[in-house]
């Protein structure tokens, strides 16, 4: 069971990681993946631990639903965006937002429309805890928040 969510939260790496990646080097959807799940992009991540990185392999990871992940973001793509600009509270501006948290909250929600069936409660803990692998401070919390209010609205 552990082998199967771990291809599941490195797609999710892998997807955000795409996005990430577009907002600087602008490509078409379909270029987009076959660069990450054709050619194998994004298959190794860098982790940061004190002042050493170490190569971490993503391997084994989900093809179909990074692939998913990566439509339905691009796809629903200004809907997403408007929808965490309506949610942030006053201390959060989505325009002055980091690239990789923009990516991590485009993602978590396109997860919502992607996997329906899923537990909005699972959906929330990993991307609250891949957060938290970039993240020391609010953005975890706020993360957490959004997502939660999310869930509420998108599968209510």
């Amino acid at each position: 069971m552990k082998n199967t969510t771990q291809k599941y939260t490195n797609a999710r790496l892998g997807a955000i990681q795409c996005l990430y990646m577009n907002a600087f080097t602008p490509m078409t959807k379909e270029a987009l993946i076959t660069k990450f799940v054709a050619e194998g992009m994004g298959k190794t991540l860098l982790e940061e631990t004190g002042n050493f990185e170490t190569a971490v392999d993503l391997d084994k990871r989900d093809d179909a639903l990074m692939s998913k992940l990566i439509e339905t973001a691009l796809d629903k793509k200004d809907d997403l965006e408007n929808m965490i600009k309506a949610a942030l509270s006053e201390e959060w501006d989505f325009d002055k937002m980091e690239v990789l948290l923009k990516s991590i909250l485009q993602i978590a929600l396109s997860e919502f429309f992607v996997q329906p069936s899923l537990d909005a409660p699972i959906i929330i803990n990993e991307y609250t805890d891949i957060t938290h692998s970039f993240y020391e401070g609010s953005e975890v919390k706020m993360v957490n928040a959004l997502l939660d209010k999310f869930s509420k609205v998108i599968r209510d």
